[in-house]
């Protein structure tokens, strides 16, 4: 201001106040996507040279919590971002550079690193006495690796799925072990636990034969022979009776009148599955039996693909 009127431009006073803010902004970016991550590793670090395995699970926990808000907000980051860069004016001030599209793909990459720290900590923990005074992380890190799979086999990510599935493969044997009655008798109780016990097992079943099909639609065998490696690996020093213990699990939950335990959850999975194969392209066909009604039909060189892909059956298939 000189002489009662003001000399400076607003536009270069805006820009002034502008690069502070932005400063600050991307300051804040790079405590988000890199220090947080790093305080989150150093705990974990400093629980495991003492022997701390619960308050590890607490730690990747919260990690995983704090992983999903992020991708929840990027959005609103980027929209931040954006609009205190497009409206600056004035070149030349240092202004701060931040590529706001490879904040996608670095919390995608937090994501991988959590989820297989979590299947780690699970397999870890299956073997450990759960404090009472702590969450069932067992149970919570157990069903987030089960997501995590489906999740890498839609991507067809051979080696996430190679970390991922021994450990939910046998957290998943370990839970029904956990579960299931200490004896059998016929009586209401103890066939509703042994229900509740096997969903651990049915859950198994049920990824591990999505694999298949998934493995059809991305043409890679590889992501088959990760799943059959670690069930003939099992089933090599397995007793006799396991074979049978999965089947009479799933007859018991096809028997029972009611929805079963994590049937829902089972049903998001088909729907899901459901919806990948709906995006393949598709033609329509006329069968043999009928010159006015067509067909419409996936187009993949797979017979699997294009009996899962029916409009009029999906993938519901199991339990």
């Amino acid at each position: 201001m000189a002489e009662g009127a003001w000399k400076t431009p607003l536009w270069y006073q805006a820009d002034l106040v502008r690069i502070e803010e932005v400063k600050k902004f991307a300051s804040d970016i790079g405590i988000i996507f890199n220090k947080v991550p790093k305080i989150y590793h150093a705990w974990a670090e400093l629980f495991e040279a003492n022997k701390r395995p619960w308050l590890i699970a607490a730690v990747v926990g919260r990690e995983w919590e704090y992983c999903h808000k992020i991708q929840a907000h990027l959005g609103k980051l980027e929209e931040t971002w954006n609009a205190l860069i497009t409206e600056r004016k004035l070149t030349g001030l240092d202004w701060p550079v931040l590529d706001s599209n490879n904040w996608k793909s670095v919390t995608q990459e937090l994501e991988k690193e959590i989820q297989i720290r979590m299947a780690a900590v699970c397999t870890h923990l299956s073997s450990s006495k759960r404090p009472e005074s702590f969450p069932d992380y067992v149970g919570q890190f157990l069903h987030a690796t089960g997501e995590s799979v489906l999740t890498s086999f839609i991507k067809g990510d051979i080696e996430i799925v190679k970390r991922l599935f021994p450990a939910y493969f046998f957290g998943c044997l370990k839970k029904f072990d956990e579960l299931r009655p200490t004896s059998i008798t016929p009586t209401d109780k103890s066939i509703s636990q042994l229900r509740v016990a096997g969903a651990s097992l049915l859950d198994l079943v049920c990824l591990s034969g999505y694999a298949k099909l998934f493995a059809e639609l991305h043409s890679k065998k590889e992501l088959w022979n990760a799943i059959t490696d670690v069930w003939e690996k099992y089933l090599a020093a397995a007793s006799p009776s396991a074979v049978p213990t999965f089947s009479a699990i799933a007859n018991l939950t096809e028997s029972y009148y009611g929805i079963a335990h994590r049937g829902l959850i089972r049903t998001q999975w088909t729907m899901t599955v459901d919806r990948v194969l709906a995006k393949l392209p598709r033609r329509d066909i006329v069968r043999s039996s009928s010159l006015i009604f067509t067909e419409s039909v996936a187009t993949h060189s797979s017979p699997l693909i294009r009996v899962f892909a029916q409009e009029d059956l999906g993938s519901l298939y199991g339990w």
